[in-house]
């Protein structure tokens, strides 16, 4: 088995140790220093809520790093691992910025439908008053094409070349009938003609 994960260590498959994130506690005159106990010099000054990454532990000691690259030696009671109170705070009201923004942004586009609802409402009501009216040709509804041709009609809208070219087909089928029958009947009787 010791062979087993020396081999995976040397292959790099076990997993390295991860360093964990911590903050600078909200104290001041928390100091880096150069090493562990009161003996050690102070390297830097650490600002309250700093983030620090966390790289070992030894007693009430912590080996850190800050964001700036710096390592040095930290007492523990000094680092937290829950996020500030101030950067939660910054945080939150970040995103309370960017909702507020997207609310003012949803409210335009809101009012914007309700003008186009009330044209279009304004628009069909027009429509509805004037039912036998032609809508003018407008930027929204422009003319389809050349104006088609007017045939003079009656005040129903009814026109009368119909009607009279519709009872002259039917006389000329009638007749056309007649005369097919008339035929017909002369040469089953061999050409005779009977009148009726």
């Amino acid at each position: 088995m010791k062979k087993i994960v020396l081999l995976l260590s040397l292959v790099g498959f076990v997993p390295a140790a991860y360093a964990e994130t911590g903050y600078v506690a909200e104290q001041p005159n928390v100091a880096l220093k150069s090493a562990q106990g009161e003996g050690g010099t102070v390297v830097k000054p650490l600002d309250p809520a700093a983030p620090l990454e966390v790289l070992e532990r030894v007693g009430a000691w912590a080996r850190v790093r800050d964001k700036a690259g710096v390592e040095g030696w930290v007492e523990t009671r000094f680092i937290s691992a829950e996020v500030p109170a101030r950067i939660q705070v910054a945080r939150l009201q970040d995103e309370l910025n960017k909702a507020k923004a997207q609310l003012a942004e949803t409210q335009a586009q809101l009012k914007k439908a309700e003008a186009a609802a009330a044209q279009a409402t304004a628009r069909a009501g027009e429509l509805a008053k004037k039912p036998n009216e032609k809508p003018a040709a407008t930027e929204a509804n422009p003319p389809a094409g050349p104006a088609p041709e007017v045939q003079e009609e009656g005040a129903s809208g009814f026109s009368w070349g119909w009607l009279v070219f519709s009872f002259a087909m039917l006389g000329a089928g009638f007749w056309a009938g007649i005369v097919w029958l008339r035929e017909r009947t002369r040469r089953k009787l061999g050409g005779m003609y009977l009148r009726v």
